[in-house]
């Protein structure tokens, strides 16, 4: 009889979900399946099988109703690519529907659930350190979908094991939406201009995916259901990011303003990282520059493919 632990993991072909099942991979404990929609998941490995789903329908999940399942780990998401109100609208409403789902599945199935939230539910964190008790102020759709989905998986947390991981600012391998730090990067191994806006001292906090990918599996193997900052626990400006990213790949690229007000200047954020070192024995490994070298190695191997 095969005993190992049945986990579906969902956005298997995303970044978070590509991270954790590379951390995973050829792991005894489990048996995993990951699903996707689109693009083709890039890790092999001898625990895991693959289906191509769409799991903003019921029909993709009913595709899961024979299967035993030990966790539920729900990584798919829409990201807005500007979060401007349409796009943000948009996301709010595709991932509200797929998470209702996969609260349904996780509940039916009496299976862990691991959410992938955002920090962007606290909203303007400027005024103090957010911990995970800390008051919820979405500013944009996107975040408001998250914080209702945090709500549905809290109004029936007698019933099942849950762990919501509230991330900040990720980024690593096979990323594909364009933040910041990525937009950087990418610049600077063309040689291009890294372009801040304002001052450039608007700060934020980047988590390492592979950092990510370690609460996850902590996660997965904890007790301890609750709500968790899953962040570096420190925050970098634009023109210091900038100028960091410049030295780590040796460009020649020009750092300067782009003459327009950033909106979000004084945005300061600070998140409470020790619940999860206290309960899930899960700290950040990877310091910014260690991420980032990792990161540009990735980025540089990719540009010569």
């Amino acid at each position: 009889m095969d005993m190992r632990k049945k986990i579906v993991v969902t956005g298997a072909s995303g970044m978070v979900g590509t991270g954790l099942l590379g951390l995973i991979r050829d792991a005894p404990a489990y048996e995993v399946l990951g699903v996707y929609k689109d693009n083709q998941p890039a890790i092999t490995g001898e625990n895991i099988s693959y289906l191509q789903a769409d799991l903003t329908q019921g029909e993709g999940w009913q595709r899961l109703d024979d299967m035993q399942m030990y966790a539920l780990v729900h990584c798919a998401a829409k990201i807005p690519k500007t979060f401007g109100v349409n796009e943000s609208k948009d996301a709010y409403m595709v991932n509200s529907r797929m998470d209702s789902l996969a609260l349904s599945c996780a509940i039916s199935k009496n299976a862990k659930l691991v959410y992938i939230s955002s920090s962007s539910v606290y909203g303007d964190s400027s005024k103090g350190i957010c911990k995970e008790d800390s008051r919820l102020n979405p500013i944009n759709a996107y975040a408001k979908g998250k914080s209702e989905s945090e709500s549905k998986i809290l109004d029936n947390k007698s019933i099942f094991k849950y762990f919501i991981l509230r991330l900040s600012s990720p980024y690593g391998p096979h990323q594909r939406n364009n933040t910041v730090l990525k937009l950087f990067t990418e610049n600077a191994l063309r040689g291009e201009p890294l372009i801040y806006h304002g001052e450039g001292q608007r700060m934020q906090d980047f988590i390492y995916v592979k950092d990510i990918a370690r609460a996850m599996a902590m996660a997965l193997e904890s007790e301890n259901s609750g709500v968790y900052n899953v962040t570096s626990g420190s925050s970098i400006c634009m023109k210091d990011l900038a100028h960091l990213i410049k030295d780590i790949t040796g460009s020649k690229s020009e750092v300067k303003p782009s003459g327009t007000k950033d909106m979000q200047e004084k945005y300061r954020p600070l998140f409470d990282i020790s619940k999860a070192a206290r309960l899930l024995n899960w700290q950040p490994l990877y310091p910014l520059e260690k991420g980032l070298a990792e990161f540009i190695e990735y980025l540089s191997g990719d540009r010569k493919s």
